[in-house]
C-alpha cells in the first residue's frame, strides 16, 4: 500500500503528459519522440531535452575542479563513518535500530 501512494504521483503525472501530447488528433501530425517508447516517460525526455541532464551526464572534465573541491570531505566522510562502523558494529548494522 505504501508502495502504490508513493508511486501514485508519477504514475499520475506521466499519464497526464501521455494524455495531453500523445493522443488526440492535433498531436497525429508531429508526435512527441518519446510517446513511440515502449514505456513513454515524459519526465526523462524533459530532463534530456530542455534541461541536458541525465543519468550520469554531470561527470565531465570541465567538473573536475568541483570533484576536486568536494575530494576531502567527502574522504573524511568515508573515514568517519567507517571508524563509526568499526566502533560500533552492531549498531552499524542494524542502523541502531535494535
Amino acid at each position: 500500500m505504501q508502495c502504490a501512494v508513493t508511486a501514485a504521483p508519477l504514475v499520475a503525472f506521466q499519464w497526464y503528459g501521455y494524455s495531453l501530447f500523445c493522443r488526440g488528433e492535433q498531436w497525429q501530425e508531429s508526435p512527441r519522440p518519446w510517446c513511440s517508447g515502449p514505456l513513454p516517460y515524459i519526465y526523462g525526455f524533459i530532463q534530456s531535452h530542455y534541461w541536458h541532464v541525465g543519468f550520469l551526464k554531470y561527470f565531465e572534465m570541465k567538473q573536475a575542479p568541483n570533484f576536486a573541491l568536494a575530494g576531502p570531505v567527502v574522504a573524511i566522510t568515508i573515514a568517519g563513518v567507517l571508524h563509526y562502523a568499526r566502533f560500533d558494529v552492531k549498531s552499524f548494522a542494524t542502523a541502531a535500530l535494535w
